[in-house]
């Protein structure tokens, strides 16, 4: 988000076949790696909003690292969450943009469940089944997925109303991403791309294929993976019959366009 560290997560197997993760985060100006902590194999930490900082679960809660300083914040106690955590899956902390609001996640196979911190008051939100598809769009609204394998759906939560509101349904997967520049969702509808304006409160389907979906800055276009091939598209293009697709970069060695 800030533009000069990428955080990274992946799973390693050790010698006796078991999945270890392994995470880190690249200072892509100073060229060097700060390691982060813990070996869960799945996602065990978010990023802040400003992009400078991370936060992940310790024995006196969820704590937040500033990466330039690895100054710690104590931002949840234990016992502030003790209603949904577990003893074999890391909890998750989700801030707003303005760091008011949060949603504390902690669950496993797709089986999640949620405290809402917003405006002094707490309540419990079972309805989430992914912390990779979860997002604050604003202060006060996120995005999540709903739904079981083969039937995922895509909504947005209005933290002040406490009310849902269906925005796509019945996908066999959504792959929700969120780009904040821009303030546009996107997500699939069966493999194909779809966008959602949060200006305009409008869904729009794309007619391509795609996963891995981010909007550039001025929300002129956006780019997306298709079998390991990424690709960049105008949105103005859209409206044409043909749509203008620009192949990128493909992820083997054998040719960069």
């Amino acid at each position: 988000l800030s533009g000069r560290y990428l955080f990274i997560k992946r799973i390693l197997i050790e010698e006796s076949g078991m999945p270890r993760g392994d995470g880190f985060c690249f200072d892509l100006l100073k060229k060097n790696k700060h390691p982060l902590p813990g070996a869960y194999p799945f996602m065990d930490f978010t990023i802040s909003p400003s992009g400078n900082a991370y936060a992940h679960e310790n024995a006196a809660g969820i704590v937040e690292v500033d990466i330039a300083s690895a100054e710690k914040r104590l931002v949840l106690k234990k016992t502030d969450y003790s209603g949904i955590a577990t003893a074999d899956s890391p909890s998750l902390l989700f801030l707003s943009p303005n760091r008011q609001n949060m949603v504390a996640l902690c669950g496993s196979g797709g089986n999640y469940r949620a405290k809402i911190f917003f405006g002094g008051k707490a309540w419990i939100f079972s309805e989430i089944t992914s912390p990779l598809e979860f997002f604050w769009i604003s202060n006060n609204s996120f995005v999540y997925r709903k739904g079981g394998t083969g039937n995922f759906s895509v909504y947005l939560y209005d933290v002040k109303e406490k009310s849902s509101t269906l925005i796509l349904a019945n996908s066999l997967h959504t792959s929700i991403g969120f780009s904040p520049y821009p303030k546009i969702l996107s997500c699939l509808k069966d493999q194909i791309i779809h966008y959602y304006s949060l200006r305009d409160k409008k869904m729009i389907g794309t007619g391509l294929e795609g996963d891995d979906v981010a909007f550039s800055p001025d929300g002129n276009r956006f780019i997306s993976l298709i079998k390991q091939r990424l690709f960049m598209t105008e949105i103005s293009s859209l409206l044409k019959k043909q749509p203008e697709v620009r192949k990128v970069h493909r992820t083997d060695r054998k040719s960069v366009v």
